[in-house]
């Protein structure tokens, strides 16, 4: 998102706040520091190790855990975005249909190979909600997609009686899941990894406006792209710039 506004309406004065101490901190190093260098290289403001403890009510500013109050008094943020994933998978409300440990300290369903929950034959876990320990896959896209893929299937094949897929063979034909993420920066900009191989440019925007945002067969390989550019979700940037040459965001990343 802030690379989106800094492309889309460069005047508009954008700060990325987050509590890590690399951007994309879940992909190869190298992805965050290209991101890193295209957002401060547009005049972006990226503040590292910036823990937040509170946003306010009408998204105006932000307070760090430091006591630091960023976007708030004259000239404050015109508006801030919350981009934290905050809480645990909403899944309680299952507890009590499950047995005990089906459920761990995180709140994420714990599951099996083929996705089922532990101790409950034919429920299903799959994305931010469930917790594979053999694979323990990032809590991204193309990896959720790929879950529900071998969930569908599973259920299929459970309806007709057949042997269910295990994951992740079931699902890309592979022991490993393929690492593939594709970052968009702006509309001619983007960085893409392959199993750790890692390129940027205008090169890596091919596959965004060439390829499938995503897609898997069972016992095929994935194709997985993570928020390609498109110009419909840009509403908020003629918001902000415009006739407002002085308008400021704020961004609020884990």
């Amino acid at each position: 998102l802030a690379a989106e506004i800094a492309s889309a309406a460069p005047s508009v004065r954008v700060t990325l706040l987050t509590s890590g101490g690399a951007l994309c901190p879940t992909l190869p190093v190298r992805v965050g520091e290209v991101a890193l260098s295209w957002l401060e290289a547009r005049g972006v403001v990226v503040r590292l190790g910036a823990r937040v403890a509170a946003v306010s009510e009408g998204l105006e500013s932000v307070t760090l855990e430091s006591g630091e109050v960023v976007g708030g008094g004259e000239g404050g943020a015109s508006i801030v975005y919350d981009c934290r994933g905050n809480g645990k998978p909403a899944v309680e409300w299952l507890a009590p249909c499950l047995p005990a440990g089906a459920i761990d300290a995180k709140g994420r369903l714990v599951v099996g190979d083929t996705l089922e929950v532990a101790g409950a034959p034919r429920v299903f876990g799959m994305g931010d909600a469930a917790y594979h320990a053999p694979t323990d896959d990032s809590k991204l896209g193309h990896t959720a997609e790929l879950n529900a893929c071998l969930v569908a299937h599973n259920v299929a094949r459970a309806a007709r009686g057949e042997p269910l897929l295990c994951y992740p063979q079931g699902a890309c034909g592979a022991d490993a899941v393929p690492q593939i993420f594709a970052v968009s920066l702006g509309e001619g900009y983007a960085i893409l990894s392959f199993n750790g191989v890692v390129i940027h440019g205008a090169l890596a925007t091919l596959p965004l406006r060439w390829g499938p945002q995503s897609g898997a067969q069972p016992g095929g390989r994935p194709f997985a792209l993570a928020d390609p550019w498109r110009r419909q979700d840009l509403y908020i940037c003629s918001r902000l710039g415009g006739a407002n040459q002085q308008a400021q965001a704020v961004l609020v990343h884990e």
